[in-house]
């Protein structure tokens, strides 16, 4: 009967899947117990603690406390960083429904624990009651089955049951109660001999190794979480990231700024309180990741993108991530200006202008003024007066200085010609791309030299340039808006021809 209850109970009890072996493996090293704080309801599990402490776990914080008592305990030991609290029964469960930050883990009740509190009972007599609360153990009521006493077993669920079910018991012939520290209370109040449930070592070795394995999770959790803290802070793009109701929580400085909202305003707000313009329909219910999607939010033009967070193939969360169009553009002027510069420069100023007469001074004044404009400028005067020296001299004085200034002939710009060498085009698998000349002189200087002498079909082309502002790479379907500041100069007699 002994073997066949054991058996029994140790398949109950042990049913989590506990590799009991490994489990006493690595009892010795006793270490990772550091913010785990062992609430022991009587003297006699505080004392088997502290002897476990002494002996295995050295960082383990032991206290005392049954029910209230040690819902008070944890909310002191919280306060100091507590994380992780083993206890047993109704203190567990009490703290549980208590304010205290953390996870309980319980002390369970094995087999060997009940198997001694009964044969200590059939010492002091034949019949006797079990009373424990109805969360310590399963499948309790089974024991008379197998052990084949006869017995009564009642299950309380506050101290308050206690009382009654002791009485109950009593009444119906119990000279012995079997149970908890609750219900030893109300045993010795009504002077019944009572045998409590001794919890053993191997027990609080059980719970203080799965508390061990909390702590293990939860510090690689923190790991987590602070590594996609710091990557969503340090990332120069404006990110979001919500929960499955669409609740944010969590976002960088950048949004902030963006927002010019605190971190706190946005945190736990939901994505359309932060984010008025959403189109949920279209934009949330849709449940696919999108990329560099053109959107307005919060009045901004900006490049959105967004990742859905599955797992298995339920969605738990979503990132946002947003780019300001003008911040693109303002990049993409760098880039272009740290690759092109160099090669296309303006060396000239107005101080190699030569000449001291009044109408070359009055020609230099003119100049400077027409340079500070944003106006485009034709430049007309005969083969060898000077026109390009006059193009790069406006450039130099401009605001466009640090940028490009790009010459081009257009007496060799052909209608095809001018596709290649002004709009560029993509690379493909034979060729590499390049850019035409209106990228390379973007947020610089682009000039036309002898402008009369373009292809009537390429004028239609730069016309079309001029007025969109916008040019797209041959072998593109993509736009790309250009600022480029035109000169252009001619030998002819303008109004002549005209």
């Amino acid at each position: 009967k002994i073997v066949q209850f054991s058996k029994y109970f140790l398949e109950l009890f042990f049913k989590k899947g506990y590799d009991t072996g490994k489990l006493m493996q690595n009892v010795a090293g006793g270490a990772g117990v550091k913010n785990i704080v062992f609430i022991a309801p009587d003297a006699e599990l505080f004392n088997k603690g502290n002897r476990l402490k002494r002996n295995q776990y050295k960082e383990l914080i032991v206290r005392q406390g049954l029910i209230h008592e040690g819902v008070q305990v944890a909310l002191r030991e919280s306060q100091k960083g507590a994380e992780v609290f083993v206890t047993r029964g109704r203190t567990a469960e009490a703290i549980r429904q208590s304010d205290v930050s953390g996870v309980v883990v319980d002390v369970p009740i094995t087999a060997y624990d009940i198997l001694r509190a009964i044969l200590q009972a059939k010492k002091q007599g034949s019949k006797f009651s079990l009373i424990v609360y109805s969360g310590m153990i399963h499948g309790i009521e089974k024991l008379n089955e197998l052990l084949q006493m006869d017995f009564t077993i009642h299950f309380i669920e506050d101290e308050a049951d206690a009382e009654v079910k002791v009485d109950q018991a009593i009444c119906e012939g119990a000279e012995i109660i079997i149970g908890g520290e609750t219900t030893s209370r109300v045993a010795r109040r009504r002077n019944i001999p009572f045998v409590q449930i001794q919890t053993g070592e191997e027990a609080l070795i059980q719970a203080f190794e799965e508390a061990k394995r909390i702590m293990e999770i939860r510090a690689l959790e923190k790991t987590r979480i602070k590594l996609l803290e710091t990557v969503t802070h340090y990332t120069a793009d404006a990110m979001l990231i919500v929960d499955e109701s669409l609740v944010v929580r969590l976002c960088n400085w950048t949004l902030c700024e963006m927002t010019h909202l605190r971190e706190k305003e946005i945190i736990g707000s939901k994505l359309f309180e932060i984010w008025p313009e959403l189109d949920r329909k279209k934009f949330v219910e849709r449940e696919e990741d999108k990329y560099d999607e053109l959107l307005v939010f919060r009045g901004t033009d900006v490049l959105c993108s967004k990742t859905f967070i599955k797992v298995g193939k339920k969605i738990t969360g979503m990132v946002l991530s947003f780019q300001e169009v003008a911040q693109i553009q303002k990049r993409e002027a760098k880039l272009r200006r740290s690759i092109y510069v160099e090669d296309y420069r303006a060396d000239r100023t107005f101080e190699n202008v030569q000449g001291k007469s009044t109408l070359i001074q009055n020609i230099i004044q003119t100049g400077k003024q027409f340079a500070l404009t944003e106006s485009a400028i034709l430049i007309v005067g005969e083969t060898g007066t000077g026109k390009n020296l006059f193009a790069e001299s406006l450039h130099s004085y401009s605001r466009r200085s640090m940028g490009a200034y790009v010459s081009v002939e257009c007496s060799s710009l052909s209608e095809n010609a001018f596709g290649k060498i002004m709009l560029g085009q993509v690379g493909t698998s034979s060729h590499s791309g390049r850019a035409g000349l209106f990228e390379i002189a973007h947020k610089g200087t682009l000039l036309f030299n002898e402008i009369t002498e373009l292809d009537i079909k390429a004028q239609s082309k730069l016309l079309s340039i001029l007025q969109q502002q916008k040019v797209t790479r041959l072998g593109s379907e993509k736009a790309l808006p250009v600022d480029v500041r035109v000169i252009a100069s001619t030998s002819q007699n303008i109004r002549e021809k005209i």
